[in-house]
C-alpha cells in the first residue's frame, strides 16, 4: 500500500489533476490519470491532488437492479475492503471492552463505600443512638452509584452486542455488493 501512495502522490504532484482509485478483479487497488471505460462501472473514487477523496461513485449494477440505497452507497463510501470494516468494529468493541474493565474495576470501591456507610449506620442503630439524616443520604446517593454502575455495565454489555450486530450485517451487505459489481 505504501507503493500504491506514493505512486497517487507522486502522479498528483506530476499532473495536479484527479486520481481515479479502482479496485480490480483479485481486490487490488489500481489507479488511474484518466479512468479507463471498462473499469467505469466497476465504481471509483475520484482524489484530488492533496490525496482527499473527492467523489465515491457507486458501482453500477445491472439491468434490472435497482438503485444503491443510501445505506449501500455509505458502506461503500466508508470502506474500500472486508478489513477496514472489521478494523473499525474491532476499535469500538476494544472502547467499550475498557470502559467495561474500568467500570468493573471501579465498582467494588463504590460497594465497598457503601458496606462502609451501612455499617456506620447498623452500629449507631445498634448503641441505641438515631442515624442522622446526611449518612442516610450518603446511604442512598451511593446505592444509586453502585445501582448506576452495574446499569452503565450492562447498558455498555448490550452495547456491544449491537456493534456486533451492526458489524455483521455491514460485512455481510459489503460482501453482496462486492459480488455484484464482479
Amino acid at each position: 500500500m505504501c507503493l500504491a501512495l506514493l505512486s497517487l502522490t507522486l502522479a498528483v504532484q506530476a499532473g495536479g489533476r484527479h486520481i481515479y482509485v479502482v479496485e480490480d478483479d483479485q481486490g487490488k487497488v489500481r489507479m488511474y490519470d484518466a479512468l479507463p471505460p471498462e473499469l467505469a462501472d466497476r465504481g471509483y473514487k475520484v482524489v484530488d491532488e492533496h490525496g482527499h477523496v473527492v467523489e465515491v461513485v457507486p458501482p453500477r449494477r445491472g439491468r434490472g437492479a435497482g438503485p444503491l440505497s443510501d445505506y449501500d452507497r455509505a458502506l461503500l463510501a466508508t470502506f474500500s475492503s472486508e478489513a477496514e470494516i472489521q478494523i473499525a468494529r474491532d476499535r469500538q468493541l476494544a472502547t467499550l471492552e475498557g470502559l467495561i474493565r474500568l467500570n468493573e474495576r471501579n465498582l467494588p470501591l463504590y460497594e465497598e463505600n457503601l458496606a462502609e456507610l451501612r455499617e456506620r449506620a447498623e452500629a449507631l442503630e445498634a448503641a441505641g443512638r438515631p442515624v442522622p439524616e446526611d449518612l442516610r443520604e450518603d446511604i442512598r446517593r451511593m446505592e444509586r452509584q453502585v445501582a448506576q454502575r452495574r446499569a452503565l455495565i450492562e447498558s455498555q454489555r448490550q452495547e456491544m452486542a449491537r456493534v456486533r450486530t451492526k458489524y455483521d450485517e455491514d460485512l455481510k451487505r459489503f460482501r453482496e455488493l462486492k459480488r455484484r459489481v464482479r
